[in-house]
């Protein structure tokens, strides 16, 4: 923890941001992450209370398991274009996240990668994913959803606990859907 460090802004050939690298920081605000950077790791600025601002670079290709956890004012902030997966528990327990926007080039997000985003309320979800993992978006504000045709299968518990969905389009395609996958919904 250091109480003074309130702004990172990355180096330019930095390509891998370590486990933990910035984690428990209660001052952080702003992050900047170089185009360089293809790899955030486990942890890696978790549990930070007031990180508002992440400005990804365009090269991302992971987010690491549980890397924004826990830190809830994260609002401001676009994924990467080129990013192929977000690890499990990436971005819990958002507080001020109100829309996601998945790119087309992801093909993974992990358990309970968004889940206890509370205020999140619309989701899009990209042509690459094949699959909605165990509680993925679960105890979010989703008033709606529409899954793709691309997708295959709905994890258990992805929406559940999203009290005020009311609307949930799915597409042809789905094989598979979860235990509770829908649970404690306005469905």
């Amino acid at each position: 923890d250091n109480p003074s460090l309130n702004k990172v802004d990355l180096g330019a050939s930095l390509e891998t941001i370590g486990e933990s690298a910035f984690a428990n920081n209660q001052s952080l605000t702003t992050v900047k992450i170089p185009n360089s950077t293809r790899y955030i790791s486990r942890l890696a600025f978790a549990n930070n209370p007031n990180l508002s601002s992440v400005e990804f670079g365009t090269k991302v290709e992971v987010i690491g398991s549980e890397s924004f956890s826990n830190s809830p004012k994260i609002a401001n902030f676009s994924l990467p274009a080129e990013l192929k997966e977000i690890g499990d528990f990436a971005f819990r327990n958002n507080q001020t996240i109100t829309k996601l926007i998945l790119p087309n080039s992801v093909t993974r997000i992990g358990a309970g990668a968004f889940s206890g985003l509370s205020n999140l309320k619309e989701v899009t979800l990209g042509s690459s994913l094949s699959e909605i993992p165990t509680d993925a978006f679960r105890n979010s504000a989703l008033e709606s959803i529409a899954i793709p045709g691309n997708i295959r299968r709905v994890g258990s518990g992805s929406f559940a606990g999203n009290t005020k969905l009311f609307s949930a389009t799915l597409n042809d395609g789905i094989s598979n859907i979860g235990d509770q996958a829908f649970e404690s919904t306005a469905l």
